[in-house]
């Protein structure tokens, strides 16, 4: 419904103009004994564009109606536009001037706001081109960066030589802008079997003909579904979705505070969350609303995990149905998805292809409820991943891991310029299974025990993880983005960081898993500054602002 909501308010500065010309002929019109027939048309055409502009202006101010009464001054403005217009008729000149300044004012709204949704009609071409996109088979074993693509053939010559028998394929083929790094340097070798993988590993990784040499590590999600008993359900004054009375992690999250700040906040965009993960239900009654599909072959759920970890993140948000995300009425977030663990598994190569895709897409949070043990120490070909996201404008987020370890042995949430995310249970302490910090860069906290999310065919069930600790904190980067669209990692950990709450007693522990965050008092942070000093500029682009959704 909300994007229906969107093409309608496009209309809302158009039936203002029209409106008001409509008048000014039929008063034309009035002077003259002729023309009845005309002038008892325009009659109707009033009281239909009349109604349409009520229709369309309740949709571009929806958001607002209801949080205060600033939406009287609203309605004042638009009735004083059309009296003083009015008035004006009554001076030829006048009259001639204002009815340019109308349709003027119509075609400049008309052509800036088009009447189609921007970000469904980018990604009709979105759609089209990742079609044609080449596909990668992920069977290789290693991952092998060269410090100069003109000693490939060096390279194979000298696996021959070893009489190995091999195949090497450019690594991640998908890469749009490949000045902006160097993953275009990578290779895969695809081997037999492990034994000469290890083999080819030894000869290699102290070898002039490369740069370094990784294992394209495999990995598997293995979500655990929560078998803890029926709890005191939770109420909320701001949202209406019926199974957001088992959603402890809302109210940990103080979600009434955290929407009440929302309704009263402009976005600059909709942000674009992408899921990478194990592809998503893209006709769950609580997700479709609010999805864009980059193609069909994500659009479905290969297990269970993507479509949990998507709820979490942006469910539709008080549609009284299902669940409840931190996109409150969806004006602020919309999610897709890419599939890299397909049936629950993948490899390092196939997880790093979707980050370059998502990157390329315009992604502006990539969250990754995804890892494994790392079985090397220095994670280059993710490290780069991590910086093309990054320079391409998106935030990327991890999960920290489920081993009760130290998340710098996992991939990649030991890489240095992504935010990984530990899971607490209801009592804000550390989850049993989720690994903690000491060298992690950007480590934070959010709820991962019980949590209540969406999964394939309409169904809600709790799971476990940090995976489900990641989105919680992809929706609040989601939201902040579309705040303020150039947040960089630095920025928006820091904002997260020093607003979330101390976690004092997981800290004694010598078990750091950073600070739990506040998304509320995070939006505060973020906006502080533009609303309390310059406040009466603020009132008056509101007052005269025409588009808010």
């Amino acid at each position: 419904m909300e994007q229906y909501f969107v093409i309608i308010a496009r209309f809302y500065p158009i039936t203002l103009s029209t409106l008001v010309i409509f008048i000014y002929i039929w008063n034309l019109l009035d002077l003259s004994n002729k023309f009845s027939k005309i002038k008892s048309f325009l009659s109707y055409l009033i009281i239909f564009n009349l109604v349409l502009h009520f229709i369309a202006f309740y949709c571009n101010y929806n958001s607002e109606i209801g949080v205060d009464y600033f939406w009287v001054f609203w309605v004042i403005r638009d009735l004083l536009l059309i009296v003083l217009s009015i008035i004006a008729f009554e001076n030829k000149k006048l009259a001639i001037l204002f009815t340019f300044f109308w349709i003027s004012f119509g075609i400049y709204w008309g052509i800036k706001k088009n009447l189609i949704d921007e970000l469904q009609r980018d990604f009709v071409k979105i759609k089209d081109w990742v079609s044609e996109l080449p596909k990668s088979n992920y069977s290789a074993e290693l991952l092998i960066s060269l410090n100069d693509n003109s000693q490939l053939p060096a390279l194979k010559n000298y696996l021959n030589s070893q009489s190995i028998k091999f195949e090497i394929e450019e690594a991640f083929p998908l890469i749009k802008d490949k000045d902006l790094t160097d993953l275009d340097n990578w290779y895969t070798i695809d081997v037999e079997n492990d034994e000469i993988a290890n083999k080819v590993y030894e000869l290699l990784k102290n070898s002039k003909l490369i740069s370094s040499i990784e294992w394209n590590d495999k990995y598997e999600v293995l979500p655990e579904e929560s078998n803890t008993g029926h709890k005191k359900p939770i109420s909320f004054s701001t949202i209406n979705d019926v199974h957001s009375i088992e959603q402890w992690a809302l109210y940990a999250l103080n979600i009434d505070e955290f929407v009440t700040k929302l309704k009263r906040i402009k976005p600059k965009k909709i942000s674009k969350i992408f899921i990478l993960d194990t592809g998503l239900d893209a006709n769950h009654e609580d997700l479709k609303e609010n999805y864009f599909s980059v193609s069909k072959e994500y659009d479905r759920d290969t297990e269970i995990h993507g479509t949990h970890c998507a709820g979490i993140a942006a469910a539709v948000t008080n549609n009284q149905i299902g669940v409840a995300s931190l996109n409150y009425n969806n004006r602020f977030c919309k999610v897709t998805s890419i599939t890299v663990l397909p049936n629950g598994k993948g490899r390092q190569e196939q997880i790093i292809d979707g980050m370059i895709l998502a990157a390329d897409l315009g992604a502006d949070v990539i969250s990754m409820s995804l890892g494994g043990p790392s079985s090397d120490s220095r994670q280059a070909a993710y490290e780069e991943a991590i910086e093309y996201c990054n320079k391409k404008g998106a935030i990327v987020v991890v999960a920290a891991g489920n081993n009760n370890m130290d998340a710098k042995y996992f991939a990649p949430a030991c890489c240095s310029n992504c935010i990984t995310v530990a899971a607490v249970d209801s009592n804000l302490r550390k989850a049993s299974f989720s690994n903690y910090f000491t060298e992690q860069k950007y480590g934070i906290a959010a709820p991962g025990v019980d949590i209540l999310s969406t999964t394939p065919h309409n169904q809600y069930k709790k799971l476990n993880g940090t995976s489900m600790a990641t989105p919680y904190v992809s929706g609040i980067i989601g939201v902040m983005k579309s705040i303020k669209p150039n947040l960089t990692t630095e920025e928006a950990f820091n904002i997260l960081n020093d607003t979330g709450k101390i976690l004092e007693k997981n800290n004694l522990s010598h078990k750091h898993i950073g600070n739990f965050i506040q998304p509320n008092k995070a939006i505060e942070k973020l906006t502080r500054k533009t609303y309390h000093f310059h406040w009466f500029i603020e009132w008056l682009i509101k007052l005269f602002s025409f588009s808010l959704v």
